[in-house]
C-alpha cells in the first residue's frame, strides 16, 4: 500500500475507496432492514391499541396505510392492493384506484389482514418493494413483513 518513503500508491487508494464503498452499501441495506423493523413495530403497536370488540378490518387497513404514508413508503396516488378476510369472506380491493391507464399497473404495495383460529388471531402481512440507491446503480429490494397479533375478541 505504501512505498518506503511514506507515499501512497494508486493501488492503496483504490483499495481504500472499495472498502469505503462497501461500507456505504452495507449501511444502505441495513437502513432498509431498520425501516422494516420500524414499520412492523408501529403496525403491531397501532393495531394493539385498536383490537377488541370494536376492531374492524377496514380500520386496521386504514391504520396500516397511514403508517406506510408516514414512513414514506406509500403516497396518495399509488395503487395499493388490499386482501382481507372479514365477515364477508376473502376479498381483494384497491386503495387509490383511479380509472386511468397508469393506475392499472401491478401494485407495488400489498396489505393483507386475515383472521385465524376463529378470530382469536389477526394475521398481518405487508409486502412492498423499495429502491436502494447505491450511487453507481440502483437495486430493488422486496420487503415482506408478517406478524400475528392476538385480537382479544
Amino acid at each position: 500500500m505504501m512505498k518506503r518513503d511514506g507515499k501512497m500508491n494508486f493501488t492503496g487508494i483504490l483499495i481504500i475507496l472499495i472498502i469505503c464503498y462497501g461500507a456505504f452499501v452495507a449501511y444502505k441495506f441495513i437502513m432498509v432492514r431498520v425501516e422494516k423493523a420500524e414499520i412492523k413495530t408501529d403496525v403491531v403497536n397501532q393495531l394493539g391499541t385498536m383490537r377488541g370488540q370494536d376492531f374492524t378490518i377496514d380500520a386496521g387497513v386504514e391504520a396500516i396505510y397511514k403508517i406506510l404514508k408516514e414512513q414514506g413508503i406509500a403516497n396518495e396516488t399509488e395503487r395499493i392492493r388490499v386482501e382481507t378476510d372479514g365477515d364477508d369472506g376473502p376479498t381483494t380491493s384497491f386503495l387509490n384506484d383511479n380509472d386511468d391507464d397508469a393506475s392499472k399497473a401491478p401494485p407495488r404495495i400489498i396489505i393483507s389482514l386475515r383472521y385465524a383460529e376463529s378470530k382469536s388471531k389477526l394475521i398481518i402481512s405487508i409486502k412492498y418493494d423499495t429502491v436502494v440507491d447505491l450511487i453507481f446503480f440502483k437495486t430493488k429490494q422486496d420487503v415482506d413483513i408478517e406478524e400475528d397479533v392476538l385480537t382479544y375478541s
